[in-house]
């Protein structure tokens, strides 16, 4: 028995736990991608018109187009509507999809194996819920740490070399004036905001988690009452039931009465 619930928890509920939280970063990620009122936001606070030379509807139409690009039903090359992109920042550009387009096909898939793991456990299902929310907050901790310990511009610089085996990220202004409208403290802040949405979704996994253990318990406490005041009527319908073949059935009571019109032959007639 214990070697049977090692099993499901090896096959079933940790992989069940692993792709909740796989699911989880992939949603932050995508979320952040095309939550477009933090870079109009950075827009105005780093006056990027000002900056980059462009208005704001020509910074705004270019980066629309470029985050459009970016998902994975998008096909052909990049191609924005006003701004210049040599054939280096084409190259980074097209390795920068390749990642973004795993990371959403990766969240589809893990959503989906997250479901079937959970129907198949369902009455532990809520296990994977908290696991999941636990393993993925594990992620903004080791981000963090690592934030914290290096400086912004070495984990900016930590990051790319860890995710890009060339130097193309760095652009030329000159040639891709792109990158003036897309500073490191843009960047700085969709990290913010990705373990934000960590945070917050592993919580409400937490949350959810808990509440359908409680769901299931009151379930399973109205089921055992249930069964219980089953056994107890079916306890009183045998005892009934005994109770009526001791006493025998009615024709055979009857019969055991003796009949005042019948006389004993034993009894002697008084004489006169």
């Amino acid at each position: 028995m214990k070697n049977r619930k090692t099993n499901k928890f090896i096959f079933i509920d940790f992989p069940g736990m692993l792709c909740i939280a796989v699911a989880v970063i992939c949603i932050a990620v995508v979320f952040t991608l095309n939550f477009r009122p933090l870079y109009y936001m950075e827009m105005k606070t780093e006056n990027l018109s000002l900056v980059s030379g462009f208005s704001e509807q020509v910074i705004k139409d270019n980066y629309r187009e470029l985050i459009k690009w970016n998902a994975f039903t998008s096909k052909g090359p990049l191609s924005l509507p006003s701004i210049p992109v040599s054939s280096d920042a084409q190259q980074h550009f097209k390795e920068v999809k390749r990642i973004f387009v795993a990371i959403q096909i990766s969240g589809i898939i893990a959503i989906l194996l997250s479901i079937v793991f959970i129907l198949m456990r369902r009455k532990v299902g809520w296990r994977m819920l908290v696991g999941g929310g636990i393993i993925a907050v594990a992620l903004p901790v080791i981000t963090g740490t690592l934030y914290l310990t290096s400086g912004w511009d070495r984990f900016f610089i930590q990051f790319h070399d860890l995710l890009f085996n060339n130097d193309l990220w760095l652009f030329d202004e000159e040639l891709d004036p792109i990158i003036n409208i897309l500073p490191e403290s843009f960047f700085m802040k969709c990290l913010f905001l990705i373990i934000g949405t960590i945070v917050f979704l592993s919580i409400a996994l937490l949350i959810t988690g808990f509440l359908l253990r409680r769901k299931i318990k009151a379930f399973s406490d109205i089921d055992s009452s249930d069964s219980t005041s089953s056994d107890i009527v079916s306890h009183d319908m045998d005892s009934h039931d005994i109770v009526s073949s001791d006493m025998g059935s009615p024709d055979t009571a009857s019969n055991d009465i003796v009949s005042p019109d019948i006389v004993s032959p034993d009894i002697v007639s008084p004489k006169y």
